[in-house]
């Protein structure tokens, strides 16, 4: 039998001249009591408008534990700029780049290998909101982090997620979310991570 525990949350906050948003995405999966995924993700962004569509990202930040990934802990922070490539009243998309501070540790390491890492990175993103009837909302994400030549390190995560409004108060979620890492820790018993890691979610959402 196979367990699956996965949630979604997500803050925002917007004034005429902020926005403050938070989100969260973890996944733990068991089949026959044996755990086969295990992964945390939490997002914090304020954005400062600048202009209609041009606004000042300080800070953003991400952490990442994934012990499937032997990642223990990997911290992002960031400053930079976005931009409102389309702003209608049914769909939104906006795009954005910031230099950051990446502080990456693992569960563990093959021998002579530091266990820890820290290094500057790019981080792009885009998020497009797509409003596809009253009660069905289509929310595409994708961000990717660059880090130096060093490491030969890139990371992408992607969502694609479908909400559709059951009640004013229940939405059905269907998401599907990829992640890659161009370039996983080997582990001390010697076991590389796959690169990819690719879910299906399904779940009821409260929205309020």
């Amino acid at each position: 039998d196979e367990v699956l525990d996965n949630a979604q949350a997500g803050l925002q906050r917007r004034t005429p001249a902020t926005r403050f948003s938070l989100d969260y995405l973890g996944n733990v999966t068991s089949a026959e009591g044996t755990k086969s995924s295990d992964n945390h993700r939490l997002n914090a962004e304020y954005d400062l408008w600048l202009s209609r569509r041009l606004y000042l990202i300080v800070p953003s930040g991400e952490y990442l534990t994934d012990e499937f990934q032997n990642i223990d802990s990997r911290v992002t922070l960031g400053a930079g700029l976005g931009y409102d490539l389309l702003d209608r009243s049914a769909l939104e998309w906006n795009v954005s780049a910031l230099p950051s501070i990446q502080s990456t540790h693992f569960d563990s390491v093959q021998a002579g290998e530091d266990d820890s890492r820290n290094e500057g990175a790019l981080v792009l993103g885009s998020e497009l909101d797509w409003e596809i009837s009253r009660r069905v909302d289509l929310v595409l994400e994708y961000q990717g982090q660059f880090t130096n030549s060093e490491f030969g390190q890139t990371i992408h995560h992607s969502v694609g997620r479908l909400d559709i409004e059951l009640t004013k108060l229940f939405d059905l979620d269907i998401s599907i979310v990829w992640d890659r890492v161009g370039d996983p820790e080997t582990a001390v018993d010697g076991i590389t991570p796959e690169k990819d890691d690719l879910r299906l979610i399904i779940g009821f959402g409260i929205d309020y």
